[in-house]
């Protein structure tokens, strides 16, 4: 309680601090080691969410993260571990997130995402709970004829054969 107290009092005191994320941060650690899961949660979205741009947001999201796991919430953890990664790089604490969140990964798989909705074919549209009937497509456009061949030759009568009339 100590410990807290002396975070608390410079937080107040020293608000323009370039130290103030670390003085909050302790605050968080101190609810944490006493037992205080949810008001270390709160304490620790409150310096997150005040000080996005802090250099001790990566520790403070992992903490978070970490705070996630002690009450059962994967998702959660496993969300702000990936956040850690992405903030922290390939440092060490970047690795351990990474690390984490791929064992989260492992033991809780995330869920598919749900499959689109199947296509009906067909000429009947639903809309609510009314029935609407798609109209009759047009008829095919008539397939142009062949083109015009050369007239025939006039018929031929028949020539009497030389020597009949």
């Amino acid at each position: 309680p100590e410990a807290q107290a002396q975070f608390e009092r410079f937080s107040h005191e020293y608000h323009d601090s370039p130290f103030l994320g670390e003085a909050l941060q302790g605050v968080a650690a101190c609810l944490e080691a006493e037992g205080k899961l949810d008001q270390a949660v709160t304490a620790y979205k409150d310096l997150i969410t005040r000080h996005p741009n802090d250099y001790v947001l990566p520790n403070a999201k992992f903490a978070l993260a970490h705070l996630y796991e002690l009450q059962n919430k994967p998702e959660l953890a496993r969300d702000t571990y990936e956040e850690v990664t992405r903030l922290a790089g390939y440092n060490s604490l970047g690795s351990e997130a990474s690390f984490r969140a791929e064992d989260l990964n492992m033991r809780y798989p995330k869920p598919a995402p749900p499959a689109p909705p199947p296509v009906v074919p067909g000429p009947i549209t639903i809309t609510s709970n009314r029935v609407i009937s798609t109209p009759p497509a047009p008829a095919p456009a008539p397939t142009p004829e062949a083109a015009p061949t050369a007239p025939a030759p006039p018929p031929v009568s028949p020539t009497p054969a030389p020597g009949t009339k």
